[in-house]
């Protein structure tokens, strides 16, 4: 795990970081931070036809002003992906369930989070913008539906993953720091009131935009919208 950077750029999952960048992170007022851990599987690579053992990230622990909020699973932290600014390709089987009719290629996602600060309460609306290839399909579907449900994925994604630090308060998906980013003075009155608390409505509007840009080998088979 020395040189992750390149399984990271095929498939963006949970950002591997330098240990000082983790540390200047945990300095950061209002900022959970996502540390990686590390197991070993011997499911994915072979040497000689024989199974070779591998490390492999398989989740995080998150951590606030240097206190331990709890670890979550790869699974638990699908949604963290969709607002790392560098992520570069993400795979999405649309629909998300037993039977996908294909596959997406997700790439380079944007995000914006808009906080809305009402007294001493704050929401947000969140904004993903990403472009996406066909990587595979087993029906044809039409290209708005292929958007449509790749959007819905990315939602249900994000809702799973703000869901799963509710019950510890870990802000997985760093809303608050964004208030501390982008208006420290109005993060210091709320923080110091005791107002900064995830909430199961925090979550305004999730405004999820996904654009398919190529078709690749299945052009013949995408239906008209």
């Amino acid at each position: 795990m020395d040189t992750p950077e390149e399984t990271y750029a095929q498939r963006s999952f949970i950002q591997p970081q330098y240990g000082y960048k983790q540390v200047a992170e945990l300095n950061e007022k209002g900022r959970t931070v996502i540390l990686p851990t590390l197991s070993i599987t011997k499911e994915e690579w072979q040497e000689d036809q024989k199974e070779k053992a591998m490390f492999r990230i398989n989740g995080a622990y998150a951590m606030h002003e240097h206190q331990l909020m709890g670890w979550f699973s790869e699974d638990d932290l699908k949604g963290v992906r969709w607002f790392n600014k560098k992520s570069k390709r993400v795979l999405v089987k649309i629909p998300d369930n037993k039977k996908p009719k294909g596959t997406l290629v997700l790439t380079k996602p944007h995000h914006r989070i808009q906080p809305l600060i009402d007294q001493d309460e704050a929401r947000f609306n969140i904004y993903i913008k990403a472009r996406a290839v066909v990587e595979e399909m087993t029906e044809n579907v039409s290209v708005k539906t292929m958007e449509e449900q790749a959007a819905q994925v990315v939602r249900d994604e994000i809702l799973t993953t703000y869901r799963k630090g509710l019950s510890t308060q870990s802000d997985l998906l760093n809303l608050f720091g964004e208030i501390y980013r982008n208006n420290p003075q109005e993060w210091h009155r709320l923080n110091d009131g005791g107002h900064l608390v995830l909430k199961e409505d925090i979550l305004n509007k999730i405004d999820i935009k996904v654009k398919i840009m190529q078709t690749g080998k299945y052009k013949g088979r995408v239906l008209p919208d």
